[in-house]
Parts: structure tokens; C-alpha cells; sequence
């Protein structure tokens, strides 16, 4: 008897982020399960057999690193569950951050399907996935990259309205937060919340955004409020363009 496909736990707060990892463990034939926290992550394993952990490494509460040492405290001394971190930074600091809370490996944001494929047989075993090829890279100057969303299509045809219209709705939110930390002076807010933004908009190709995101999470890191909320007026700009695109997508998806 075939063993069952294996059930990967993906844990992130951001929903886009969830459904595109899940679109594309289910592409490699893997079952789902969703966690949108670290609490909720601990719960879910004490529950479930879960056979591999996608890990948000920066989400509010407790985080991925706290949620992945709690997870090594809890499990039987017997279980090793592989625990792979999904970030936006990609430095040797990080890397090694993420070994000492005792995660296995390191994906950077946006996830790649032929990279997540590789980390998935080397912690799995080979033949635990589909035989799938590489997504091939899209245009990184356009607001709304097309090859992004011709990808979405190939995987399933219609997610791309789909997933444009949680990101919007998510993208409501994040706006309306990153404005008042930027009224508020809270340049740490700030930082937190561009990098929240510059990861969702690269996962579903809003690059121009995304660009203006990681130019804007900079400028807060740097500690000065004025660059900063100069930096903010220009990102409005995108903002609108990019929900303009948007619009004009899901229009042109309607029936």
C-alpha cells in the first residue's frame, strides 16, 4: 500500500501567503494543513500528523522562532518533524538565527515551486512529491507581473482573480496600518509592516510595490521620520497604481 501524501503545516499570518504555499504543496501532491500563528501552529501539531513545518519566521505574538523551540520542547524525544522557515531575508545572520530555534532549513519569500519541491524530498524522501518543473522567472519591472499570474493560471485555472482579491482585501488593512504608524512616528511599526507588504506583494508579482516597500522599510531602519514619510508619499503612489492593476485584472476575469 502507497504510503498517504505527506501533510505539511504552513504557518503564516499573512492569508495570501497561505494560499499560495498551499496551491503549490498541492501542485507537488501534498496535503494542507494552515496555521495563522505560532499558537496556533503548536496546537495543530499536538493534533495532527503532521509530517513537515513551513515556518513564518516574523509574525505578531509568537513568533516562528519561539513557536519552533516550543515545538522542539513538546515533541517525544523520538519524533524529529522537520521544520523548514519561510523569511523575506536571506543573510548568514538569518540563517544561523533560524538553526539556533532549531529550524531544519531556510525558504526565502516568494516561494519558488521547483525550491520548495527540492527542500520537500530532501526532508520527505525522494518520491514523496510530483514530478513538476521549475516556474519560470516573470518580469520584475511591471506593477502587476503577468508571468506571475500566468503561473497562478497554470497551477489552477482562475486563481488569479481568486488570489488578487485576498491580497486587495489584505492590502486594505496593511495600508491603513502603515499610514497611521507613519502619522505616529513608530518607524519600528513601520519596518514591520513594509516587510509584511514586500512579501505578499512579491508572492503574487505586485514587484513595483513591492520594490517601493523594501526602499520604504529601509528608510525606517535608518531612523529618521522625514526621509521616511517622504518615502511614504511615494509608496501612495504605487499603492494606487498597484490597486488600480488590480481592478483592471479581476475585471477582465469576471464572466
Amino acid at each position: 500500500m502507497a504510503d498517504p501524501a505527506p501533510l505539511v503545516l504552513v504557518v503564516d499570518d499573512t492569508p495570501i501567503n497561505c494560499t499560495v504555499a498551499g496551491m503549490l504543496l498541492g501542485r507537488l501532491g501534498c496535503r494542507i494543513a494552515a496555521a495563522g500563528s505560532g499558537e496556533a501552529a503548536i496546537e495543530a501539531i499536538q493534533s495532527q500528523p503532521i509530517d513537515l513545518v513551513l515556518m513564518d519566521c516574523e509574525m505578531p505574538g509568537m513568533d516562528g522562532y519561539q513557536a519552533t523551540q516550543r515545538i522542539r520542547q513538546l515533541l517525544p524525544a523520538g519524533r524529529r518533524l522537520p521544520i523548514i522557515s519561510l523569511s523575506g531575508y536571506d543573510g548568514d545572520d538569518e540563517r544561523r538565527r533560524c538553526r539556533e530555534a532549531g529550524m531544519d532549513d531556510h525558504l526565502v519569500k516568494p516561494l519558488l515551486l521547483a525550491v520548495l519541491r527540492e527542500k520537500l524530498e530532501r526532508w520527505l524522501g525522494a518520491g514523496r512529491t510530483h514530478d513538476v518543473s521549475a516556474i519560470p522567472a516573470g518580469e520584475a519591472d511591471a506593477i502587476l507581473d503577468p508571468a506571475a499570474l500566468a503561473n497562478f493560471e497554470r497551477m489552477r485555472p482562475g486563481s488569479p482573480a481568486t488570489l488578487l482579491g485576498v491580497y486587495i482585501k489584505d492590502l486594505g488593512v496593511v495600508e491603513r496600518d502603515l499610514a497611521q504608524a507613519v502619522a505616529d512616528g513608530d518607524l519600528a511599526a513601520v519596518g514591520r509592516l513594509t516587510h509584511k507588504l514586500k512579501g505578499s506583494s512579491l508572492t503574487v508579482g505586485a514587484r513595483a510595490l513591492a520594490s517601493a516597500m523594501r526602499e520604504l522599510g529601509q528608510l525606517a531602519r535608518s531612523g529618521s521620520l522625514l526621509p521616511c514619510r517622504a518615502g511614504w508619499q511615494h509608496a501612495q503612489t504605487v499603492l494606487a497604481q498597484t490597486r488600480a492593476a488590480i481592478g483592471t485584472c479581476i475585471a477582465a476575469a469576471a464572466p
